[in-house]
């Protein structure tokens, strides 16, 4: 991946460099990286490798997504860290993006980094999922009798589980998946739900809460089909943190859940 794009990337949003080229890993970005080029003669937009020439002022990045509305299978892309410099902001730049990364495809989904963002996207088009309990605040006796197990570090066991969910669902592909899970699994924050025998049923995705709340954990995703999130949480008894995903191109859809947060 380019050194400029990384460079307007870690300017914008202050990401270390091992986590910006960790996301240019995970997914074929060829024709997936959308830039805005500022030469004498104006912005230009790109897809694929940057021009050699002119300040890289604007990016936005789409990950490949499969979105399963019961027999039907849409190719879709979810958008990420779009972004455009500060100083050139207010010029149509980050709408032209969108736009180049938008054409010819069934659909786009992206969570709003910020909750003023959500004008902006409405203006270009977008509108609100479904709610997602995820994530959620709640106490860890509230998880309740459910068996559970350490995660190993075995990505292809925790990517087949992934695919084991049932119903209307956004699916990312796994080296997505992997680079979504894979700071939590560094802290340990990921594990196994078993059955009597120990046997891998699914998965939590959590993290403790800081300050005051004792002994209360977020929890980012569970994917268990064995049972439903509200068969082990009351979620009348917890506190709702969701970020609201948005969609373009297909009006009925599930809520995306990639672990974000307000």
């Amino acid at each position: 991946m380019s050194d400029r794009i990384a460079a307007l990337w870690k300017r914008v949003f202050g990401d270390p460099d091992e986590y910006i080229h960790a996301f240019y890993r995970s997914f074929d970005n060829r024709g997936n990286v959308f830039c805005a080029a500022e030469r004498p003669d104006g912005i230009h937009i790109t897809s694929g490798p940057p021009p050699e020439d002119g300040e890289i002022v604007g990016l936005v990045n789409r990950v490949p997504l499969r979105l399963i509305l019961g027999d039907k299978i849409y190719q879709g892309y979810y958008i990420y860290a779009g972004c455009v410099d500060p100083s050139r902001r207010g010029r149509g730049i980050y709408r032209d993006l969108m736009q180049a990364a938008e054409r010819n495809t069934p659909f786009t989904v992206l969570i709003p980094a910020d909750k003023d963002l959500f004008d902006m996207y409405r203006r270009l088009g977008y509108t609100e999922t479904q709610d997602t309990p995820f994530p959620f605040d709640t106490a860890k006796e509230r998880l309740g009798d459910i068996n559970t197990g350490p995660f190993d570090g075995d990505y292809d066991e925790l990517y087949r589980l992934y695919l084991m969910a049932q119903g209307d669902r956004f699916i990312k592909d796994k080296g997505f998946f992997v680079f979504t899970v894979s700071e939590f699994a560094a802290r340990g924050k990921i594990f196994y739900i078993t059955d009597t025998h120990g046997s891998r049923r699914g998965y939590m995705i959590y993290s403790e809460n800081p300050g005051e709340v004792k002994n209360s954990i977020k929890v980012y995703d569970i994917c268990c089909p064995c049972f439903k999130v509200s068969d082990i949480i009351d979620l009348n008894k917890t506190e709702i943190v969701t970020p609201k995903s948005m969609i373009r191109g297909i009006a009925e859809s599930p809520a995306l859940n990639m672990f974000g947060e307000y």
